[in-house]
């Protein structure tokens, strides 16, 4: 139905891709970017090279080889992201979310929202950040206490994102769309104090309103106006949701 498609498309909502489906991945490889290894060889994912597992070991980042765990555990004492080879990425799945380091996250070369291929000039360097919920209960004091907590709480997750221009476009578009209903819900929160002097029951409807179109064009923000959410921070590592199942299900497991 193409009325059912446009909407689809206005609000992000991408059919699984046919022709680009994940396949199976190596730790940290994408599969279709590493021929066959050998039965008990990994890629070290510090020099990109291909060890037999006598010669490695198995960080929580992936495989590292002897020639690569000097510049390994030289990040780890540093705080530094950690020197990735090229072609390599330290995404991991749990459940259905995507656990990346807190700096330095890598994801493979294809679109988090479709699962489509991307060339690399569709790969940012993006910050996402997260905070707790809790501030929002300052909107009972003042607007502007939610907006210095935010940027006081806020913890940031810093990593390379793939997204194709569909992808791109659908997020701008339900941004536009959250700041246009967080604008109208402000302005009539105004004009109902404004009213309340003349009115006082159909001014505290309209600022009552107001206050409702706020608070969803905010959860539809959190929810359609990002490409990925920043829904728990443990340790060095971050949790994000929001991306495309067959994204998720391609990565190595989080262990």
């Amino acid at each position: 139905m193409p009325a059912v498609s446009h909407v689809r498309r206005w609000f992000g909502i991408a059919p699984c891709p046919t022709g680009n489906k994940a396949g199976t991945t190596s730790l940290f490889v994408a599969a279709s970017q590493q021929p066959p290894l050998p039965v008990g060889n990994h890629i070290c994912i510090i020099t990109g090279k291909a060890f037999p597992e006598s010669q490695m070991f198995k960080s929580e980042h992936g495989w590292v080889s002897v020639e690569g765990k000097d510049a390994y555990y030289q990040s780890i004492r540093e705080g530094a992201p950690i020197p990735l080879a090229d072609g390599q990425i330290n995404a991991r799945a749990d459940g259905k979310r995507i656990v990346v380091p807190l700096r330095g996250g890598r994801l493979p070369r294809r679109c988090v929202k479709t699962n489509q291929l991307v060339s690399e000039d569709r790969i940012r360097r993006k910050m996402l950040y997260s905070c707790t919920p809790f501030i929002y209960f300052a909107l009972l004091i003042n607007i502007l206490v939610v907006i210095i907590l935010y940027y006081v709480l806020r913890k940031k997750v810093v990593l390379d994102l793939p997204l194709s221009r569909e992808a791109q476009s659908a997020v701008t578009r339900n941004k536009i769309v959250a700041w246009s209903v967080f604008a109208v819900g402000l302005i009539m929160i105004f004009f109902g104090f404004a009213a309340v002097g003349g009115d006082e029951g159909t001014g505290i409807q309209v600022v009552l309103l107001g206050i409702f179109m706020i608070l969803g064009a905010l959860i539809f923000a959190a929810l359609k106006a990002q490409v990925l959410r920043v829904v728990k921070i443990r340790g060095d590592n971050a949790w994000l949701t929001g991306a495309h199942k067959d994204f998720v299900a391609s990565l190595p497991p989080y262990s």
